[in-house]
Order: structure tokens, then sequence, then C-alpha cells
């Protein structure tokens, strides 16, 4: 019969399996050893510093990988025309002068609309 209760080995409660995270990691039942509440206590005790620390590390031990990665994503049709888009944006702002902010750019559609040459926006008809 299997159990539907587990014990933490931090704070050594019995609790519900729910109350555990999944581990990436092979064990016996697919779960953390420690609980939800232990785990986020943990990481509200470790400082910021030791977490950044951490992060340069994994940095440096997989940096090969993470610069492919990103190379791999940046090649990507659609975040081409993204970031081709943005600097379209950024040049049109910048050309009429505006002081408007970049960050609006998810509101902007620019395969809906286009700017005839009058400065006048157009609904371009959908196919």
């Amino acid at each position: 019969m299997t159990s539907y209760t587990k014990r933490c080995c931090r704070c050594l409660e019995r609790k519900p399996r729910s109350e555990f995270y999944t581990s990436s990691r092979p064990s016996s039942d697919g779960l953390l050893g420690h609980c939800k509440e232990c785990d986020k206590a943990q990481k509200r005790s470790r400082p910021e510093q030791q977490r950044r620390e951490a992060s340069r590390r994994r940095y440096k031990a997989h940096r090969d990988e993470i610069i492919a990665s990103k190379r791999e994503y940046a090649l990507r049709p659609e975040v081409q025309a993204r970031e081709r888009d943005l600097n379209w944006m950024r040049a049109f702002v910048f050309r009429m002068g505006f002081e408007r902010r970049i960050d609006e750019w998810d509101e902007f559609q620019p395969y809906d609309l286009r700017m005839s040459r009058d400065g006048e926006w157009l609904q371009e008809q959908t196919r």
C-alpha cells in the first residue's frame, strides 16, 4: 500500500505528498526530501550575495552552453523579426523626436499598422 504522507527531513513533520516539490533528480518517490515550507524558509534566509555567487559559478561552469543557447535563440526567425521591429521603432521615435517609452512596444502592432508618407497611421487590411 502506498503512503500518502511523507516525513520532512528538516522539520521532521509528517505532511501530505502535495506539500513537497517534485525533484529533478532521481528519487524513490520523485519528491524532494524537504517540504515546501522548509524550502521557502531556506531561500528567504540565504543572502542575495550568495545567490549571485552561485549564479556566477553556474555561468562559469556552463559558459559555452549558455552562449550557444543564446545564439541559437537569437537566430530564430520570430526573434529576429521582433529585434528588427524594435530597432525600427527606436529609430522612428528618435527621428520624430517623441519621448515615448519603448517599453510600450507590446501595445504597438507593427504588422497591423503602417505609416503613410504624410505621417498618418493607416490600418492595413488583413488578408
